[in-house]
């Protein structure tokens, strides 16, 4: 009805209101509070991911040693990468685990403490979307900011294994694996694209999607 009415007179300088969009005002703050909190969170994920490449670095620089024998008693670089990218999606799997747990369990939590003091029941429940992409952040983050790490302690020679121990090398990985850590990366730029709010426009600059029935109407202004 609004769009039809707006579409037919439109220098009328109206505005619709319908049941589900009383309060407009407020709608364009939970919008724009929750880009906030996206960005918020897309930060957060960056400082994490390089707190995963210092932990993976510091993690096989202790185990320069092992690595090195390894290598001197014939097993591959492949083998080696192989090895230790799964203990690292190991401990991504767990740390992501518990991270869905505490998310899930935390609105009903809220739910239990704030509901008797507000007017109206809140609507709690487990929501797989969310949670799945949650997931998928987790694992991609771990994924993309270790490769690089362990591309490099698997492509260097035994000797300077050994050597490392007392001076340490420096160097990037083989090509296949600087490509693998890039594609890493897009993956998780596109998942983060794709998964950000849109930005809301100004109040009454479109019409919108057409509203159910029970139109208020009023000059704007």
């Amino acid at each position: 009805m609004d769009r039809r009415a707006l579409g037919r007179f439109p220098d009328a300088g109206w505005r619709g209101r319908s049941l589900e969009n009383a309060a407009p005002g407020f709608e364009t703050f939970i919008d724009r509070t929750t880009l906030f909190l996206s960005l918020v969170g897309l930060t957060s994920l960056l400082v994490g991911g390089v707190g995963v490449a210092m932990a993976v670095k510091a993690y096989l620089d202790g185990k320069t040693t092992t690595i090195a024998t390894l290598k001197c008693l014939g097993a591959p670089s492949a083998l080696i990468f192989r090895t230790y990218l799964l203990v690292v999606l190991i401990l991504a799997a767990v740390g992501t685990a518990l991270g869905l747990l505490v998310g899930a369990m935390a609105p009903m939590a809220a739910a239990a403490l704030a509901g008797p003091m507000l007017p109206f029941d809140l609507p709690v429940r487990v929501y797989p979307l969310p949670l799945l992409v949650a997931a998928a952040y987790g694992l991609l983050t771990a994924l993309a900011f270790s490769l690089w790490a362990l591309g490099r302690a698997g492509q260097v020679k035994a000797a300077a294994l050994f050597r490392a121990v007392v001076a340490p090398t420096a160097g990037r990985p083989a090509l296949r694996f600087v490509a693998a850590t890039a594609v890493a990366v897009g993956l998780l730029a596109t998942l983060a694209v794709a998964t950000a709010p849109t930005v809301p426009s100004p109040a009454g600059s479109s019409p919108g999607p057409p509203r159910p029935s029970r139109c208020s109407w009023r000059p704007a202004g």
